[in-house]
C-alpha cells in the first residue's frame, strides 16, 4: 500500500540502501521495500508459501549488493541479490545445523 495503507506485521529489521528502506516483515515472512519519496510499500521477496524462502525473518543487513536476512525460524541466513532478487542460503563452515 501507500502511506497509511501500507501493511506490515511485526517488522523487526530495517536497512536503508540507495534511498529505499528494506524491512524484515516477520509474521508475514516477507521482505518489504519502502520508498520514502513515494511512501509506497511493496513486497520485495518472500510470501511464496511453496518456495518457503523465509520463516519469520527477524533481522536484515546490507553489504556488496546483497541483503543478508536472519531467517529466524529456519535457523539460517538468507542472501538476496538486490540486482536479480535471487535468494540463496549463506553456507557456513564449521557450524552444525540444528537437529529436527
Amino acid at each position: 500500500g501507500v502511506g497509511l495503507k501500507a501493511q506490515l506485521q511485526h517488522a523487526l529489521g530495517i536497512v536503508f540502501v540507495d534511498g529505499k528502506l528494506y524491512v524484515a516483515d516477520t509474521y508475514n515472512s516477507k521482505i518489504k521495500v519502502i520508498d520514502p519519496r513515494t511512501r509506497a510499500c511493496t513486497t520485495f521477496a518472500g510470501g511464496d508459501k511453496k518456495a518457503k524462502q523465509f520463516s519469520e525473518p527477524g533481522g536484515i543487513s546490507f553489504a556488496n549488493g546483497k541483503l543478508y536476512v536472519a531467517d529466524t525460524n529456519a535457523h539460517r541466513i538468507q542472501v538476496i541479490d538486490l540486482a536479480t532478487k535471487v535468494v540463496s542460503t549463506l553456507k557456513l563452515q564449521g557450524v552444525e545445523a540444528p537437529k529436527p
